[in-house]
Order: structure tokens, then sequence, then C-alpha cells
């Protein structure tokens, strides 16, 4: 809410009020003033009648003995209630109470001859009554104003609190002080029947010092006055045997005057001493105001910021007022006043303080004589300018208020603020790195408000900024330059894994297989959901803080379509989900994932590789399903468990990396079983072991007769990887056996993992070196006997000659190794 403030103290010495024209005063003493009063004239002593009692224009009084002998056209008069003149216009007797009905009547009507005069000293808030002497009692204090001997207190009082068109307004008078008490001289001479003279003088001190302060929030134009004290007294004064009731009142009313466009404020004041003679008199039927003055006024220093223009004119005034008989008679008043006028816009200022005096004088006075009921004159209207001043607006510097200067740990995105600038259009920001901002992260101006939010700084970074204001007239100068450094980045949550095995929509897998996804990066561990409905609305494993990138899951049901989902985890919380992928499990007793091979005709054997792999010759099979991946662990524990338990688990191969290999490396390929183990094997889930015609086409497909499942350079580069096998050495990545499945881009044509290295693989053929020369086209079924059985594939302990696919190699039956296991297959 702006403001407008208004200071004044003065000292008025002011009214001497309606000085009569009077005679030189004789040497000797006058004799007494004659006196005739009109026969129609009805004195009602209270002794004798009582107090009338009064409704409307009816006055009753009650008697005893004879009725009193009151006329039409007789005036009563009395002192009852302020007193009362009264003319008859009715009269009705009723038992011992007489009504009178009457109309207002004048001095003029009942005295013929007569005068009075009298002088006396007024006091406020006195009940003190003697000789020249008399005392005005309180009838009024509004609140807020304190009466302390004969001097008002002001301070605190509330000229207006409320709302005009929308404006909060709030007048006050914060600190002031008044003081008045008057001499005061009435006379009054009649001769017949007309009023030749009538004076009224009063004399005194008035005392002022005020501080008013006027706030407003928007544009207004406003003016209002309130009484704040009031006092009177009644006088009773004869002449002859009529008495002239007369009530004398003194109030003070403060008031102000604003104009105020847009906003503003203003403080401003004055004081001022004045000797003032003011009056009128009234002789031979003419009325001759009299006003004389002599002023100084000095202003005080004025403190103002507005951008509009502004006025302001403040008051306090006291009224002195005579009422003869409680009707209207003669009032005076005397307002001194402080006015400021301003106006400003974005460049320029000027201002006027000025210092005035205004007089009023006016009559109703019906009761001395109806043909001067009404007059009134201005006596006055004095008016100086005691301040003015005018210049141009200079832009301030704005004041930095956040960050704060030297902040510690900020956000990277945060909002600059300063203190506004009343004279700006807009303001200027820089922030740098530099302190001599000689590059800048950011340089913005025309900013329209005093704030700017800025994004993306660094992180660990000290940082510099300052402002400057802009107007019509330029810029102002930099501010202080502050500085602040922001935080360490914030941890973030990892990506989301990417997963690996099984592959998406993969069919006949185990009821226990290991899902693996590949590893996020910052990722500190993992949860894994596995559920038969896409939308996971419920879980058969929902598993976090899982450490590895691989885990197994067991007891899931045959024949069943399952849905899963990864998401990585650190201190900053989690990755979104990963892409849900799904897989479909085998047929209860059918083992692991299986690859259907079409009926068809292939290359077998191979004149490269040489030896029993000899002759090439063309192999017809029919269709049939082939393991996409060698048996492992886990699924070859489940056959024991099934068939005899721990007493058939096979032997612990030694790997001095991999200690109790069987039961820890539950996806790595089964060792140490020899033929029949894996035969057996191949019976209890209900398939067998590939013929070596079998085996070979799913290592090397039907369209070429290459060397290896992926080509014919071993060391050919795919997906980025010359690795595709696990041979003997450790520039693969394993000293013995690897994961099934760990080489997707060494897979064969037909689909199927690890048909090169890894582990030999037991075949259902026996061993022949010159089969080859004998074998049918169709379905060959290997001889009908020979020194072992067949091993293809190669392994981890041999070199990458032995992974040909057309590479034959045979064991005893009985022979279990800790580089042999095997796969199945199946006739559909």
């Amino acid at each position: 809410m702006k403001r407008l403030i208004f200071s004044v103290t003065a000292l008025l010495l002011i009214f001497l009020l309606f000085n009569s024209c009077s005679q030189d005063t004789p040497t000797e003493p006058e004799p007494e003033p004659e006196v005739i009063i009109a026969d129609n004239a009805v004195v009602m002593d209270s002794t004798e009648f009582g107090s009338p009692t009064i409704v409307g224009d009816n006055y009753s009084f009650t008697f005893t003995g004879a009725p009193p002998d009151i006329n039409v056209d007789d005036v009563i008069v009395g002192v009852t209630d302020g007193g009362f003149l009264r003319k008859v216009t009715g009269v009705q007797i009723d038992s011992n109470t007489v009504t009178l009905t009457t109309e207002q009547a004048a001095l003029t009507d009942i005295v013929e001859v007569g005068s009075f005069q009298e002088t006396i000293d007024l006091q406020i808030g006195s009940n003190l009554n003697s000789k020249g002497l008399m005392g005005l009692e309180t009838r009024y204090l509004a609140d807020g104003v304190t009466l302390i001997g004969d001097t008002l207190d002001l301070s605190g009082v509330e000229l207006f609190s409320g709302q005009v068109s929308g404006v909060e307004i709030l007048a006050e008078i914060t600190d002031g002080l008044i003081a008045f008490n008057p001499s005061l001289d009435i006379g009054v001479e009649i001769s017949w029947f007309q009023l030749v003279e009538f004076h009224a003088i009063a004399t005194g001190e008035l005392i002022f010092d005020c501080d008013v302060l006027l706030t407003c929030d928007g544009e207004i134009s406003h003016d209002y006055e309130i009484t704040i004290a009031e006092f009177s007294t009644i006088l009773v004064q004869m002449i002859g045997p009529i008495p002239v009731v007369e009530i004398i009142t003194l109030s003070f009313d403060a008031g102000y005057e604003t104009y105020l466009q847009l906003e503003g404020e203003v403080g401003a004041g004055c004081d001022a001493l004045a000797s003032v003679s003011v009056g009128a008199q009234y002789q031979n039927e003419t009325w001759e105001s009299i006003w004389e003055t002599n002023t100084e006024l000095n202003g005080h220093p004025v403190e103002w910021a507005a951008s509009a223009e502004v006025m302001l004119r403040g008051y306090v005034k006291p009224r002195i007022s005579i009422d003869f008989y409680a009707v209207a008679g003669p009032y005076l008043e005397g307002e001194p006043y402080l006015k400021f006028l301003g106006a400003a816009d974005l460049i320029q200022w000027n201002y006027a303080l000025s210092g005035g005096l205004d007089a009023r004088l006016g009559f109703q006075v019906q009761v001395l004589s109806y043909q001067i009921a009404d007059f009134y004159t201005e006596l006055l209207e004095w008016e100086m300018v005691i301040l003015a001043d005018s210049g141009e607006y200079t832009l301030d510097i704005p004041v930095l208020s956040y960050p704060l200067d030297n902040a510690q740990n900020q956000p990277t995105s945060m909002t600059f603020s300063w203190q506004e600038i009343v004279s700006a259009d807009d303001y200027h920001l820089q922030v740098s790195t530099d302190q001599n901002f000689g590059s800048t992260f950011a340089d913005v101006g025309g900013i329209d408000s005093t704030s700017y939010a800025a994004t993306g700084m660094a992180y660990n970074t000290q940082y510099y900024w300052r402002a400057r204001s802009h107007g019509t007239s330029g810029y102002s100068g930099w501010s202080d330059v502050w500085s602040f450094t922001t935080g360490d980045e914030p941890p973030t949550p990892p990506p989301p894994p990417i997963l690996s095995t099984p592959p998406d929509n993969a069919q006949n897998q185990s009821t226990s297989p290991t899902l693996s996804w590949n590893s996020s990066s910052g990722a500190e561990d993992y949860h894994l959901q596995v559920s038969t409905s896409s939308q996971f609305s419920s879980t058969i494993y929902d598993e976090e803080n899982l450490t590895s990138t691989s885990q197994s899951v067991t007891g899931l049901d045959y024949e069943t379509e399952y849905f899963w989902r990864v998401r990585a985890h650190n201190s900053a919380g989690y990755s979104d989900w990963s892409d849900v992928w799904s897989f479909t499990t085998e047929e209860q007793g059918s083992g692991g994932e299986m690859v259907l091979i079409p009926a068809g005709e292939f290359i077998m054997g191979s004149e490269t590789v040489g030896g029993s792999a000899t002759p090439e010759h063309p192999v017809y099979l029919d269709a049939y399903w082939i393991d996409k991946y060698e048996v492992n662990n886990y699924e070859y524990k489940l056959f024991c468990d099934a068939t005899g338990g721990a007493s058939l688990y096979p032997p612990d191969p030694g790997f001095s990396t991999m200690p109790n290999y069987f039961l820890d490396y539950p996806n790595y390929p089964v060792v140490n079983v020899d033929w029949f183990d894996a035969s057996d094997y191949a019976a209890w889930a209900g398939k067998r072991l590939p013929t070596e015609a079998e085996w070979e086409r799913a290592a090397k497909g039907d369209q070429d007769n290459r060397l290896w499942p992926w080509g014919d350079d071993f060391n050919a580069l795919i997906g980025g990887t010359t690795y595709h096998a696990n041979v003997s050495g450790t520039a693969d990545g394993w000293q013995y056996t690897a994961p099934v499945g760990t080489y997707p881009t060494g897979v064969s044509p037909a689909g199927c993992y690890d048909m090169a290295g890894n582990v030999w693989e037991w075949c259902n053929d026996w061993y022949d070196y010159n089969y080859y020369s004998s074998s049918p086209y169709n379905n060959p079924p290997g001889p009908t006997s020979g020194p072992g059985r067949v091993l293809r594939g190669g392994s981890w302990d041999d070199g990458s000659s032995y992974a040909r696919c057309a590479r034959r190699g045979w064991l005893g039956p009985w022979y279990p190794h800790d580089y042999i296991g095997f796969r199945c297959s199946r006739t559909p």
C-alpha cells in the first residue's frame, strides 16, 4: 500500500471575531439602558408552571388555581432545554393542564427596546463558572482523542479507514495536539422591535501541532471530514425580565482532500505562526466583514517518490457557534492547511509545497430578526508557496538478493533475484565463471521483472553474477559482484538392462531355465520378475538385490508361456524395466529347448579334414529335433534327483577356478558322464542321443560344406568379435568350460549353440574309421559295432582343428572325462 504523509505544526493566534462599531468610551458611567417589553410577552416561570412537556410544536404546562392568562399571538419565553421563544397559535385548557400550539418567534417580536452585553473567558473541559469565566463541558471526543487539561491530544485519531472505488485508504493523525480557549464578547441592541446592532468578539490563541498519515494502494480522488471533539455551555442573559438563552459551542473538525494518479509516496510538512483579526458587524441593516492577517510559514524537507500526478490537502479547523434558544445562530470557521502538488514521469519530476488559510463567516439568526435569517461570506482564501523543486531521475543500482554471496552446494538451475528499482524499465543480468566477466554463461537484457531463471550450469563450479537497471535515461552502474558454487553431480539411476537368454519367444525351454541379461552401466544389483501375465499383474518369481547378470528360476510348469523382465538398481534408484521377453517351457520329460531340423540332404564328411572324415558323400535325413544347447548341470541334476539321487551325481572335474562344479555352476555343460549316463538321461527326458549324421547336419547345415558352424575362417570377425567357440587356451575368455550358449556368433545355421568346442558330445553311433565308404544314403544308423562310441565337436582342451564340423573322435562308452558332455535328439 503506497502512503501519502502530511505533517503540519502550527501556532495560530486567531480570531478577533465580530468587532462591533461602538462609540468612544465615555468619561462618565452610562446610565442603565432603557428596556421596553411588549405586552404579549409571557415569561413561563418554572416555579409557577414547572417545566413544559414538549411534543413537536405543542408545549404543555400544569398549573394550580386559576389557569394562566395566555392568548393567541402571545410569545412565551423560558429556559428549559436550552431555552424556548415561541409564538402562540392555539390554546387548549384541560383540567390543570394548558397545551399551547406554537411556532418559532424572534426577540424582536417581544422586545421593543432593550440590549445586553457580556464578556466571558471560555475554557474547554472545565465546569468552573464565575464572573467572567465559563467552562465548556465535554460533549464528544472521537476515538483516540484524549483531553489533557485544556489541550486535546490527537495522537492515533483515525480519520478514515476503508475502501473507496476498490482502493484501500487509511487516514490517521499519528501525532498531534490542539488547544483553543478564546475570550468571547457578545452584544445585542433592539429598538422599536428592530435589530439595530449585533456583535460577537472572540479573541484567543490557537496552538496546533499535527502529523497526518494517508496511505492508499491505487488511483483515487477522495475527500473526507469528521468531528474530532465538541465542547459547549449554556449562558443566560437578561433583557429586563426576559431571559435570553445562548448555547455556546466550540467544535473541532479534521479532514483531507487527495488525488493520486497511479502510485506515489510523499512526505511533507510545515510550521506556521499567524496573527489574525477576523469578524463582522451588523448596524443600520448593513453587514461588514473585517479580516486582517500576518502569517509566517516554514517548509519541512520533502521526501517523494512518484510516477504520476499527486495532490494532498490536509487541515484541522475550529468552529465557534452561538445559538439563541437552541436555534442556529452565527458561526465562524478558520481553516489552516498544507497542500502538496507533484508530478513526475520516468525522466523528470517537480513539486510545490504550499501553506494557506481559509476563513468563513455565516449567520442563521431567526431568533433576532426574520429578515436576516441567512448570511454567508468567504472572509479569506490565502495561500503561498513555501517550497518548490524539480529535477531529473538517475537510475539506482540494484541490490542483489538471491543466491546469497558465497553460497555453496547450489543447484545447477536456479532463479536469480534482486531488489526493485522504481524508475527502471527493465534489468540486465550477467552470470560467468570469470569474476571479470570476460566471458559469460548468461548475458540477458530486457528482463521486465526482478528475477530470472537460468538452467544448465555445470556441477561443482564457482559462478559470479551481477545486475544493473535500465530506463529511458540509460543504464545504471553494475551491482556488487556476488558468487556461488554449484554442488556435485548427483548419481543417476542406471540404464535398463538388455535381455540375453533365452531369446524372446523361445520354445521348448527347461522348467528350470537360467535367465541372463547384459550388465547395465553403474548398476549395483538387479530386480528380476517372471510371470504368466504380460502385464505382471502377479508374479511367480520376484527377486531383488541380484548381483549377477543371470539367475536360475526353478519350479516352472511344463508347456507354459512365461514373461520376464529385469531392471537395474543403484543408490540413485531403479532404471526403467527392460523389454518384456517371453519363453515357453518344454513338454514334460522333453529336456531342454530343441531345434527342428527339416528333412533334407547334406554333404557329410570333408576332404579338407581328411582321415576318417572321407570320402565326402551325400546323405538324406528325415526330420528330427536336436537340443539347442548342450545338457547343463542343472538339467542333469534333475535327472539324477528323479532317478537315484546324489549317488548318480558325476565326479567333480577338479577345475581349479570352479570348485563344486556340478552343484554351483548350473548353466555349464555337464561333464564326467560316460555314454551310458548320457543314454539314460536321454531316455528319461523322452529323447535319444543323435546319430553321427544328425549331429553333423545340425552343425554345418545344408547349403555348403563349411569347416566350422559359422564358416571356413575360425577367426572370422563376426558381430565385433573373432571368438566364436571355447577351445584350448584362455584367449577366448575361458580356461575350462563356458556356460552353454555363451557364443551367439558361433551358432550353427540350424540354430544350435556350442557345436564347436566347449565339450565333446556323445553320439549314438559306434565308431568305424572306414564307415563313410559304405554308409547308406538314407538315415545312416552307423555300424553295428566298433571300438567305441563316436564323439563330435572338440572341447575346451583341444585346438580349433578338433572343433571342425566333420572331425570325428571316439572313446570307449564306459569312459567319462572332464571334457566330454552331450546333447539329445528326438524323432518327431
